[in-house]
């Protein structure tokens, strides 16, 4: 798992489930971060992709706090990009697409005070994050009251620009078509 904690908790690591845990004592707001090394260099091919991430609820008590899910972390903090109301009050493990583009919801995270008005992320916007990503912040801490979350899994899967060409469907990939119509069951 390559992220680690963004607060004062100490994290409990499970290579063998390959998984981040971490509980807090009451209303702690906490993330687990990717660290430095993890995104070194443009990210701008992530553009249309999605972000994928697999976060579990073991326990929790309290009410639920509406937040920002998930941050991009830019080298240059009002270029940063949030996202709330990805999970709600209630799930306990689910996986999350999080498609990276402007019109999936993403506002900026720190907006400039002259634009503090405006979250409308627009193409250009969101380039330039991921021209600038030095990091990733999932949220953990969900409740006002204690909690326990651990954090499955995270991946960037690189998006399409205009003029790629379309990939065939997965299941008939590469495979000529008189092939790809029979199953082998």
């Amino acid at each position: 798992m390559c992220l680690t904690l963004m607060s004062s908790l100490q994290p409990e690591t499970d290579r063998f489930q390959n998984l981040l845990r971490a509980k807090d004592g009451g209303k702690d707001a906490w993330y687990f971060e990717s660290p430095p090394d993890w995104f070194v260099g443009d990210k701008s091919l992530a553009y249309n992709g999605t972000l994928t991430v697999i976060l579990q609820a073991i326990s929790w008590m309290g009410t639920f706090v509406n937040d920002h899910d998930v941050v991009l972390v830019s080298s240059k903090p009002r270029l940063s990009l949030a996202m709330q109301g990805l999970r709600r009050d209630g799930e306990t493990t689910r996986t999350y697409s999080i498609p990276l583009h402007e019109k999936a919801g993403w506002i900026k995270f720190k907006p400039s005070p002259k634009y503090s008005g405006q979250s409308n992320v627009t193409a250009q916007d969101f380039i330039r994050c991921l021209n600038s990503l030095v990091g990733v912040r999932v949220r953990g801490g969900y409740y006002e009251g204690k909690e326990e979350t651990q954090l499955r899994s995270v991946s960037i899967v690189q998006g399409q620009m205009a003029g790629d060409e379309q990939l065939p469907a997965a299941s008939s990939a590469g495979v000529p078509s008189h092939i790809a119509e029979h199953s082998c069951q």
